[in-house]
């Protein structure tokens, strides 16, 4: 079996990988991860990080591929991708509402507050195993794509899977030391080369901010160091809508979006030809960064002025 998730994947991506290998490679499967690009070395704390690590053969002989976040096939490792596209059976589970059900079986859950959460419910009942190295893997996908439980997909059901995954031996704290500690200074001079960009648009209503590459040269860091800094624009005062742009290493941009009040920015991304959830989406635009940037603004504020 081969296990995969989007590229540049975040925590639930992340943990629903090294889950389910977890627990598959517990019920005498054989597993393999098709690594993704710009995984973040901080999640390297987690039991089976090495997995993300080795090197992918194309062709590989596989008889089943399991697709776990990822909203659209277009967004999986190139691996996954050939694999898909030769005929190998597909499993593709996921939350996101813009899914459209690729793959051979398909369970699309937009009410799930995280990739994780379905796959600890379809292991409950399954029977199968859950060691605490998939318990605190499927944690940190909950925890993370909850924003620390603090998004409105952290509903009473998030919380009683976490309270189970801590009876399992999960120690929150360590969790959290390891997310959010720890990290090397580079990390913190390009955090605070974005933070410098920081403005606003839309009459104050958008918050954005960007990164290019000479930030990332100049810092010696990498495109998975600005993981999570996006969620910086929901502690501005006033903010509907937060936007970060970032440069890619062939010239285009990707975007991500925060809601800070009721906005949709799922929809808002769709129209812009990408996708996610209601309060955190993304999509990417061609560039140069800087028309990138007025183009993007330009329809947040179309947006806004057409929600009210």
């Amino acid at each position: 079996m081969a296990v995969a998730a989007h590229i540049n994947p975040d925590g639930d991506a992340v943990g629903s990988v090294l889950g389910v290998a977890e627990v598959l490679s517990g019920a005498g499967k054989n597993v393999i991860v098709v690594p993704p690009k710009n995984v973040s070395a901080k999640y390297g704390f987690l039991s089976g990080w090495g997995l993300f690590l080795k090197p992918w053969e194309s062709k590989k002989s596989v008889d089943l591929l399991i697709c776990l976040d990822a909203g659209e096939a277009d967004r999986l490792p190139k691996g996954a991708r050939e694999l898909l596209h030769a005929g190998t059976p597909t499993v593709n589970i996921d939350h996101h509402v813009s899914n459209d059900g690729f793959g051979t079986a398909s369970w699309i859950n937009a009410t799930a507050p995280s990739t994780t959460y379905m796959v600890y419910a379809l292991f409950k009942e399954g029977g199968y195993e859950i060691t605490a190295a998939a318990a605190e893997a499927l944690y940190v996908g909950l925890m993370t794509d909850t924003g620390g439980f603090s998004y409105t997909n952290a509903t009473a059901e998030a919380f009683a899977m976490a309270a189970e995954l801590v009876g399992m031996g999960v120690k929150p704290f360590e969790v959290a030391k390891n997310l959010f500690g720890g990290s090397e200074l580079s990390h913190y001079h390009l955090s605070g080369a974005i933070l410098g960009t920081m403005a606003r648009a839309g009459g104050g209503d958008i918050v954005y901010m960007y990164a290019n590459r000479e930030m990332l040269e100049a810092t010696g860091t990498d495109p998975a160091d600005t993981e999570g800094i996006i969620d910086v624009t929901k502690r501005v005062a006033g903010m509907r809508v937060g936007v970060f742009f970032r440069e890619t290493e062939d010239g285009d941009v990707r975007v991500s979006f925060r809601s800070g009040d009721s906005i949709n920015v799922r929809l808002l991304a769709e129209s812009l030809g990408g996708g996610g959830h209601n309060e955190a989406a993304g999509c990417k635009i061609n560039g140069p960064l800087d028309g990138a940037i007025r183009s993007v603004l330009a329809r947040c504020e179309e947006w806004l002025a057409e929600e009210g």
